[in-house]
């Protein structure tokens, strides 16, 4: 056999390899995992969920109550909050439903007393760190308090969150799970929002290490990582006008998700796999990457940021 036709063969080989590799999460954890009661699989009676109030967290605390798991809720939204929590009592009388109105933009210092006491009292197994949004700014001409708080909520008292809660299983010898929401913007450069991507690397990043740390602690680790949301607040809580009518986000909700089937996947891949690319975004993204490169894709950013209608709308306001 000729050399060119082994290396020919050889490129074939990895180039369906590659292909494989990118389409079967997506068609494996949509179509062949089986569904999980984490009630029974962790002996979870306490579940914290932050975010809880709205988008994703609403699904996810309804989902948890009808394992019957006692909730511990946690947003800033009161008003949402009081009618969540009448809702769930109502619905499944047969749980403990509780909740803490909480800004987690602001310094951990005025809430994580409060929630070491609530761990006294309750044995929380499951963790859900769900409180995230996504701030759109010129970094440049931001204010710092915009930047703060942003760290705080998405970073700084996710991880202190986290640490009370882990800490508290491990003192106990408890069994449990830590479940991150995080983003496919983990991996993509973000404009305009250079806070948000960076803050989902760190959080994706975090939790796959501290994965390794925590099964010998019979703690699981999950990070979900989905692409655009349909149903939901997100691009209306950004602030700016208009957003969901500009074409490039137009084309990325094409590929977007409800959260019925984000949960869903998240619910079924714990202590199953620890990283879970939900969106069907993530393989042409991957692709895009390997075959470009980072330095291509940065340089295409930064020609076409400012044709965007988000990049054109910030451009505005600056000036």
């Amino acid at each position: 056999m000729e050399f060119f036709q082994i290396v020919s063969y050889a490129l074939l080989f990895l180039l369906l390899f590659f292909l494989i590799r990118l389409v079967y999460p997506f068609i494996y954890l949509n179509y062949f995992v089986r569904s999980q009661n984490l009630q029974e699989k962790y002996d979870a009676t306490w579940a914290l969920i932050t975010g809880s109030s709205s988008g994703l967290g609403l699904i996810l605390a309804e989902r948890l109550a009808k394992q019957k798991i006692n909730l511990l809720l946690l947003s800033n939204d009161l008003e949402s909050l009081r009618s969540q929590c009448l809702t769930l009592r109502k619905n499944y009388p047969a749980i403990k439903v509780e909740s803490m109105c909480i800004d987690m933009s602001q310094p951990a210092e005025t809430f994580i007393q409060s929630i070491e006491g609530e761990l006294q009292k309750k044995p929380i197994s499951l963790l859900f760190n769900n409180v995230g949004y996504v701030p759109v700014f010129n970094f440049a001409s931001s204010e710092w308090n915009q930047v703060e708080s942003h760290i705080n909520c998405t970073v700084t008292n996710t991880i202190q969150l986290t640490h009370t809660v882990v800490n508290s299983l491990y003192k106990r010898k408890g069994i449990g799970a830590i479940v991150f929401t995080s983003s496919i913007m983990s991996f993509i450069p973000a404009p305009y929002s250079a806070l948000y991507s960076s803050s989902k690397s760190y959080i994706s990043a975090f939790a796959q290490s501290l994965a390794i740390e925590t099964k010998k602690y019979n703690i699981d680790v999950c990070v979900v990582q989905p692409g655009p949301i349909s149903k939901t607040n997100f691009l209306k809580a950004t602030g700016i006008d208009n957003f969901e009518k500009d074409p490039f986000v137009r084309l990325l909700y094409s590929f977007s998700q409800t959260p019925k089937q984000i949960i869903n996947l998240m619910l079924n891949s714990i202590g199953k796999f620890t990283v879970v690319d939900s969106s069907p975004l993530w393989g042409l993204v991957r692709a895009f990457q390997l075959v470009c490169g980072e330095n291509i894709i940065l340089y295409i950013l930064t020609k076409t940021s400012t044709l965007w209608g988000l990049g054109r709308s910030l451009k505005k306001k600056s000036n």
